[in-house]
């Protein structure tokens, strides 16, 4: 199992893991930076022990809404494929 889409003090359980969500605020499109929201995705998806890589493609934003591909390459070399 793999969850991506968490962002800091948005867990009760702990509100240090997460994405930062107001330094990747995605509310206004001309202020995201894609290298930046792919950097911290991908580092999420690596704290799980099984992923070995994660890449984030195809990113864009419709009316504030985040579209993309999220590749994960497990420890057994399968390779999911996340639409987000």
């Amino acid at each position: 199992m793999c969850a991506c889409r968490a962002f800091t003090e948005d867990m009760y359980f702990n509100q240090e893991d997460g994405i930062p969500h107001f330094y990747t605020d995605i509310s206004n499109s001309r202020q995201i930076n894609p290298a930046l929201l792919a950097y911290h995705m991908e580092g999420e998806a690596l704290k799980f022990p099984e992923v070995n890589s994660a890449k984030l493609g195809d990113l864009s934003f419709e009316n504030r809404v985040m579209h993309g591909n999220l590749q994960l390459t497990l420890e057994n070399g399968e390779i999911i494929y996340v639409t987000i």
